[in-house]
């Protein structure tokens, strides 16, 4: 018997193993991939038990998160955790500033980018100078300033015997937030403010290394070019090298120039080096590309560029105007762009507090807001619109109380909800792992700082209810994009009976559209009859 049947009891525990790694896949929670879809969560109690244990499960120091999650439909509060106590909500301030706008400016506002003269045209020349005159516009780029200067080109102007004045006084001077880390960074996440912008206050600039055995200096090209910049280079061509290694440097800023030092080693041939640097005068250098394509069209200008103001007799000659308010803020919510949530802030000040357009009174503007729809103050501390001054605070139950108005006003509701990211789809959610095979149920605005993670929204759930949450984290102790996607994929998974509820419903409705009422008749005011900018 032992001839024939040899013991080996490597081979044996191998047999054993692979028997019960097969055993234990082939359990119906593995095996069948329709009882994971499939799965529901249908109670509140086991709901608020899984959301529990998924907080222990990834925070180590749970004083460290805030976190509320509550029904829109129904009006009850899910899941509370330390939901009053304020945080830093980093980039999630941006639906204050979105929300706010939408609200006292209307959807259908837009900006305005105009070109003035005091002489008539005669003959094709303007006798005087022209002035270049911003009105906030965040999303005033290379293309627009083109048409600008092609409209000028067919009103038949050939000609211009004065000087270029740049007119920036819709906002005030100051062009950074309350509470920035400036510290002369060169990322073009922190530019800044002007009336009068291009290109998100930003400069490309390219560095070609040439032909493999071309040892002469690179070929560096600025896009757009303008007079207000000015590149010294200190690169060196290296056969030894295989990478580039450079350095972007802004050395000092004279008669209101940005000089920038490009220094390092690059390797005889490779790819052509882009890197994107922010500015210091926007309008100047705005001007300056203005400028430049005037002398690309053959429109002469005798005089140079200067700074001043807009006289009150002076005739308007071209016009550009921008996309909706909405369009704009679908962007900014997006890829959460701090540049056009600042420029809107103080749009919002000057059309709502007058001249010039400043942060405290588009502050002003989104605390008013707050209060009218019952926030207490309390519960809050803003100075900035978007989210990059570490001195913001906020409570969770706050934000979820932001949204549940925001989705319930009816004005610019659906503008509002269709411009946040959606999750592991679009937007700064895109590389975000997919919850289930149910697409488009979660909608949010992320939130970043260093040791700060947030990201607050709404979840289409099973059941059809909506629901409104916020998660705000502060410090290193929890695993922040990891709990996210735990939190919202529980949300969506929730699918509670409502027949229970439906009385409770019916009166939530009537109540939801009694306030909605109340605040469209209380702020009817406010609410501006002309979505067309003031021209001051």
């Amino acid at each position: 018997m032992i001839r024939f049947f040899p013991l080996n009891f490597r081979s044996v525990f191998k047999c054993l193993i692979l028997f019960t790694i097969f055993h234990f896949f082939s359990t119906p929670a593995f095996s069948n991939k329709k009882n994971q879809t499939n799965y529901k969560v249908q109670s509140l109690s086991v709901l608020k038990r899984i959301l529990k244990k998924s907080i222990k499960r990834n925070c180590r120091k749970t004083k460290k998160l805030g976190f509320m999650a509550q029904s829109l439909t129904v009006g009850d509060i899910l899941y509370s955790h330390f939901a009053h106590r304020k945080k830093i909500p980093a980039s999630n301030i941006k639906i204050l500033t979105s929300i706010a706008s939408l609200f006292h400016l209307r959807p259908e506002y837009y900006f305005v980018t105009d070109v003035y003269s005091v002489s008539p045209l005669l003959d094709g020349v303007v006798r005087g100078n022209i002035f270049l005159k911003g009105y906030g516009d965040p999303v005033f780029l290379q293309e627009n300033i083109r048409e600008l200067v092609n409209k000028l080109k067919l009103k038949g102007i050939n000609k211009i015997t004065g000087d270029i004045i740049v007119d920036e006084s819709f906002f005030d001077k100051k062009r950074y937030g309350i509470g920035w880390k400036k510290n002369n960074n060169l990322k073009t996440y922190m530019v800044p403010s002007s009336a009068l912008s291009l290109n998100f206050n930003s400069v490309l600039i390219s560095v070609d290394p040439g032909k493999r055995n071309n040892l002469n200096a690179p070929k560096i090209r600025i896009d757009p070019s303008s007079e207000a910049i000015k590149i010294k280079s200190k690169i060196k061509k290296d056969r030894y090298t295989k990478s580039s290694k450079l350095t972007f440097q802004k050395v000092f800023s004279k008669n209101k120039k940005d000089i920038f030092l490009i220094k390092g080693k690059i390797p005889l041939k490779g790819n052509i080096i882009n890197k994107r640097l922010p500015i210091t005068y926007p309008s100047l250098y705005t001007a300056g590309v203005f400028l430049s394509l005037l002398e690309n069209n053959s429109i002469i200008l005798t005089g140079r560029i200067k700074i001043g103001r807009t006289p009150n007799h002076a005739n308007l000659l071209v016009r550009h105007s921008s996309k909706s308010l909405s369009s704009i803020i679908k962007t900014m919510n997006k890829w959460s762009n701090n540049f056009i949530s600042e420029q809107i802030l103080k749009t919002l000040g000057a059309e709502l507090f007058g001249l010039p357009g400043t942060s405290k009174k588009g502050l002003k503007a989104v605390r008013n807001y707050l209060f009218s729809i019952g926030i207490s103050k309390n519960s809050f501390k803003i100075f900035d619109g978007s989210g990059l001054s570490r001195m913001n605070r906020i409570t969770p139950y706050a934000m979820v109380k932001v949204l549940d108005h925001a989705f319930h006003d009816h004005r610019f509701s659906s503008d509002f909800i269709s411009s946040l990211p959606i999750y592991g789809i679009d937007g700064t959610l895109r590389k975000r792992r997919r919850l289930t095979k149910d697409e488009y149920r979660v909608r949010a605005k992320t939130g970043y700082l260093n040791g700060v993670s947030s990201l607050s929204g709404y979840v289409f759930s099973r059941n059809g209810e909506i629901l409104g949450f916020s998660i705000l984290i502060n410090g290193n102790g929890c695993k922040g994009k990891r709990l996210a996607r735990e939190v919202t994929k529980y949300l969506q998974l929730f699918d509670r009976s409502l027949h229970k509820k439906g009385k409770s419903i019916v009166l939530n409705i009537k109540k939801r559209k009694k306030i909605s009422k109340t605040l469209i008749k209380n702020n009817f005011n406010k609410w501006h009859r002309t979505y067309k900018p003031r021209l001051y």
